[in-house]
């Protein structure tokens, strides 16, 4: 399965709802289990999410996730809100760029990012 922009990166983006104060994690792609071999993800920007792409542990076993390729992507993470700006927010337990799975093939991972501040 091929995810790209095929006129290079730059050419699509997608952008999401920036820090929500009451979701943990909002992302894009994910991967919960399952067989998921032979993906590339490619020339894509991700803007205003905390966690983009999330493969996690399921059925698919530890070759879930094999043949990946997640390259010349641009991941820009949204800004935490806070206690003082939000008072209802509770503060993230975590926030990432791509959550991996405990796999067995490593997959070809290339990263540029920066934490989203427009």
């Amino acid at each position: 399965m091929t995810f790209t922009a095929p006129e290079g990166l730059g050419n699509a983006s997608i952008t999401g709802p920036g820090d929500l104060a009451s979701v943990n994690l909002e992302g894009v792609l994910i991967f919960d289990g399952g067989d998921n071999q032979n993906w590339t993800i490619s020339n894509m920007e991700f803007k205003e999410f905390d966690l983009s792409i999330g493969m996690f542990n399921g059925a698919g076993g530890s070759d879930a996730y094999n043949n990946l390729t997640i390259t010349n992507n641009t991941f820009n993470i949204a800004t935490d809100l806070n206690t003082v700006v939000v008072p209802r927010c509770k503060p993230k337990t975590s926030e990432s760029i791509i959550h991996l799975a405990r796999i067995k093939q490593f997959p070809i991972i290339h990263l540029m990012y920066r934490r989203w501040s427009e």
